[in-house]
């Protein structure tokens, strides 16, 4: 886990991505990307292709305990693997929404 950067000790968990599988040529897609129970901290998440950088999905905030079921991507992509990272944003629960650690997870997009 991380410490948030007030050095506070709660522990915020970041989920891990092995390679993830998806239609091609659709921008609705089936990927589970949750905020773990316990978290002191809403997520946002961002898809973004590595070689680019162009971000092709960005979440609403996500509180503890539930998760993005569904998503639509910015644009259909075609059948192929694409490095990619996930950006996890991290918010305080305190209503400020103050800016947390956050982390970029390296994945590889399977599209098929």
């Amino acid at each position: 886990g991380f410490s948030s950067e007030s050095g506070s000790t709660d522990q915020i968990v970041i989920p891990g991505y092995g390679e993830i599988l998806l239609a091609a040529d659709t921008r609705d897609v089936m990927l589970v990307l949750p905020n773990p129970s316990g978290n002191p901290c809403y997520f946002r998440f961002s898809i973004l292709l590595k070689e680019s950088g162009e971000v092709i999905y960005t979440s609403g905030l996500v509180p503890p305990g539930k998760a993005i079921e569904e998503l639509r991507l910015k644009r259909e992509l075609a059948k192929g693997d694409y490095p990619a990272i996930i950006q996890i944003e991290t918010f305080s629960l305190d209503g400020s929404l103050t800016p947390m650690n956050g982390a970029n997870v390296e994945t590889v997009l399977n599209l098929r």
